[in-house]
């Protein structure tokens, strides 16, 4: 199994709508919200690359936004 963990920007929060597509379509095996982190698990990732994406909107204004890290855990 596979977690990648991205972080949301300051003042943006991550589309629910998209996010669910994502697990209807079976891209990923499921995700969670937690603060400002998107986590989504993924299954038999083996030797193979994958991509997918999902939308954010600016719920509040921020100055001077600086760039968020997502990370990868096997």
């Amino acid at each position: 199994m596979v977690v990648i963990d991205v972080k949301m920007l300051s003042g943006f929060t991550p589309t629910m709508s998209s996010i669910e597509e994502l697990e209807n379509k079976g891209q990923v095996m499921k995700t969670e919200v937690k603060n400002d982190h998107v986590l989504f698990y993924l299954e038999n990732v083996f030797g193979r690359a994958d991509s997918f994406t999902f939308s954010a909107e600016q719920s509040n204004l921020v100055f001077n936004i600086q760039p968020a890290p997502g990370m990868v855990y096997d």
